[in-house]
Formats: structure tokens, sequence, C-alpha cells
């Protein structure tokens, strides 16, 4: 009886509500307000429910614009919108030790890809390796944005387990810039320069896992001090060239999904929903002192199908939660198996000769002013002295014949070349070749 009489009072105006007069009801509280009293009394509309002043600073904002399709009851709803809509439902924030006990299993079956904000490699990387290390279960691809480091300092920042990819920051910036993919050393990656760029405005590195039906990654970043308009164009030219499967985005877009009133929101929903591109991050995963929180980072993948869940987690090492999201794929069963690996440079003994009197001369003619200039000229001439015109494939890779080299090979023809001369000369009871010969076998 009481729960009736509380409904019957508006409680914003405390007058009487008739039967039939349009009227709201809190979710939190089932306070009930008049349908005129609710712009007066301050409250809200939060994932499509209705939320009075005391409750509204109490609920999470989470975004699923697909909701609204659904049909639970009646069950009618397209089986695509319906899952999209229960990924972007599911999503939840985890920490280390609830992941590692509620999703363990899961982890450790699936493909699985992560993305933290940085803030800065010199500052935060240590830490980061750490947390990750602390994961019962291996991630198979780490995107980080903000490494305000680039290629030439890449091999500094190494994870144990993972290939790294980085690229380049933007010019004259020391901070805000700089993005990077860790791989599991057990796929094989190769970057996608058409789709991997710098500018002002977008930051984007691509790579593509070689298999059977090849997975193509990208980790993207939005500076805030880009133009937005400008920077969805260049998006835009982004999602044009990417394939039309089995592509995943990872980044830190710098545009708030909670944000409804925002027009650049709604440009950036159209854009990557026009692509059948779909954000699978729908809680906040930016918390900074002072300031609401947005959901900024974000994974967006056209492959809704085979994904299996997504939210974020707390790392601590800056205001970003890092983001990441699961996904049935065959790459879980290719990383168990052989796999060909692509060969890009030859260090035969020549080459590494070549390599060296380059550089040699390069530096002498140019000396480095600085760490980045004689890397850059280490790696210009490191290519135009051992890099393929065309990669070579082998079954063999770096981890499990790290012996087996060029050089090497051509070592142990020459071995055999002496051997072979040496006999010969026994046979000719040649002492003299003999003596000469022994001596360079042994150095061999």
């Amino acid at each position: 009886m009481i729960f009736h009489l509380k409904k019957e009072h508006c409680n914003h105006c405390q007058r009487n509500i008739g039967l039939g007069h349009p009227h709201f009801e809190c979710l939190g509280c089932n306070s009930i307000l008049h349908a005129k009293c609710f712009k007066p009394s301050d409250a809200v509309v939060i994932n499509d429910d209705f939320y009075c002043k005391n409750c509204k600073n109490s609920v999470s904002k989470i975004f699923n614009p697909f909701k609204t399709m659904t049909d639970p009851e009646t069950g009618n709803t397209d089986p695509y919108i319906q899952k999209i809509s229960d990924i972007l439902e599911n999503c939840k924030s985890y920490t280390i030790k609830n992941l590692n006990t509620d999703i363990n299993q899961q982890l450790a079956e699936n493909f699985s890809m992560l993305f933290q904000n940085i803030d800065g490699n010199k500052t935060n990387f240590d830490t980061f390796s750490v947390e990750i290390d602390r994961i019962s279960e291996k991630f198979s691809v780490i995107g980080l944005a903000e490494t305000n480091v680039g290629t030439d300092e890449s091999t500094v920042y190494c994870l144990e387990g993972y290939n790294c990819f980085y690229q380049d920051k933007h010019v004259n910036k020391t901070k805000g810039s700089g993005v990077a993919l860790y791989l599991d050393d057990k796929l094989n990656g190769v970057v996608n320069d058409r789709l991997s760029w710098v500018t002002k405005n977008l930051e984007t590195l691509f790579v593509t896992i070689q298999c059977d039906e090849p997975v193509h990654i990208g980790v993207v970043y939005r500076p805030p001090s880009g133009n937005a308009s400008e920077a969805l164009e260049e998006f835009h030219k982004v999602l044009e060239l990417c394939p039309k499967k089995n592509v995943h985005l990872l980044g830190d877009f710098n545009i708030n999904l909670h944000d409804e009133t925002s027009g650049i929101v709604n440009e950036f929903e159209n854009l990557i929903l026009s692509f059948d591109i779909t954000p699978l991050i729908s809680i906040s995963t930016h918390h900074k002192p002072g300031c609401q929180p947005s959901c900024i980072d974000n994974i967006l993948t056209n492959d809704i199908e085979n994904t299996v869940l997504s939210g974020t987690l707390s790392t601590g090492i800056s205001h970003h939660h890092a983001v990441f999201h699961l996904l049935r794929s065959p790459l879980m069963h290719k990383r168990e198996q052989e796999q060909k690996h692509v060969q890009y440079y030859d260090y035969c003994n020549k080459n590494v000769d070549r390599f060296l009197t380059s550089l040699s001369q390069e530096l002498t003619i140019k000396p480095p002013l600085n760490f980045s200039d004689f890397s850059s000229a280490f790696h210009n001439e490191l290519d135009k002295a051992c890099k393929l015109e065309r990669p070579k494939c082998s079954k063999r890779t770096a981890k499990e014949n790290p012996w087996i080299t060029s050089g090497l090979i051509a070592s142990i023809d020459r071995k055999h070349e002496l051997f072979d001369s040496w006999k010969n000369a026994k046979k000719e009871k040649s002492t003299d070749c003999d003596s000469a010969l022994i001596p360079l076998l042994r150095k061999r």
C-alpha cells in the first residue's frame, strides 16, 4: 500500500499524479515525476532509463545504441544486432586478480587483444610489463599509444615472448605521440605500410598476421591537440583501405562515446558503422580526478560473430584503463603449429662486411649529432647492404633454429672444400699441402 501511495505524488512538485497522466519513474529508487517536472527536477536519461537527481550520480553510463533495436520479450531481433548489444551490455571492468579468476579459462582458449594508453614508455613501461606478468594467461596481441618513443628506441622496450613493431613519432613532438604493437612470438606479423601513417591528427600502425585467413590488427591514436574533424577524414581513408574481413582496431580515439550530444561522437559512430565496424567497449575507460569518467579508449572490429567478450582492465599506470577483447580464431591453433618464417635480411659475411664499410664511410662524411641520427644512418646502411629485394619464407625460425644462418652455411661449405683438397693432397702424398691446409681446417 505504501508503494502505491509513493507513486501517487510527484517527487518534484509533490502534487498528485492522476491516472493516465504522463509520468517518469526512476529506475534507482522508484520515485515518480510528472512528465512536465522531468527537466526542472534535474532528472536524466542514462542508458535509456530514467533516474532522479539523487540517483543519477551513482549510475555508470553504458554505450549501447543497439539496445533499443532488440526485443528480448519476443526474441524477434536480428541475431547480429542482438550479439552486438549483448557484448556491449556485458562489457565489465576487471582487476588483474578477478581477470585471473573469473575469465582465466576463456583467456587461455581464445585469441586475445589488449590495448593501453601508456602515457610514456620511459615513465611507465617497466610498471606495465610487471602488470602484464601478473596475468596468468598471455595476451596474443598488445597495443600501446602515447609511447613517446620512435623506432630508433623501440629495441629498449621488450616484452618477453613478444615481437614488437613501433611507429615513428610525429616530427618534433616529444610527448603525446607514438604507437606500438606487440605480437606473440609464435605469430608471424608483417607491417602494412599502406595503412600505417603519422599526421598531427592521427597516428596508425597496422600489422597483418599471416595465416590461411590473414588477420589485420591496427593500433590508432588521435592526439587531442589535433583537429577532430580532420582526424575523422583521415580515419575514413584508413577504413577505405582496410580489408573487408578480420580487422581489429585498438586505440585511444579521444572521442567520448558517452557524450550523446557531441556532433563529433555522432560523426564517429556513423563513420565506423558505415564500414560495418563495431565498438566493443561500452563503459568508461578514462578516469581523471576532477573530471567525469569517459569512454575514449576502444576496440573496433568487423568480426563481431567471433567475439567472445570485452572489458576494461585496471593497471594503475595512467588515467586510462586498459581495454581488451577475446576472439574465437584459428590463430589459437596456428600458434601451436610450425609456421613459416619470413626472412627480410641476409646477414652473410659478404653483406655484413659491405654494411660495416658503408656505415663507416657514412659516419665519417656525416658525423651524427645525436643517437637518433646515428640510428637512422645505421638502419639506412643496413637496409642497403643486407635487406632482400624479395623476402624469403622458411619453416626455420630464430627461436627453433637460431644457429642456422647463411654465413654459417657458407663457412661449412668452405670447410668441406678445404677438407676435400686435403684428402686429395693425402692421396698424392703431398706433405707440403698437409702442413698448409691442416691449420686452416682447425681454424674452421
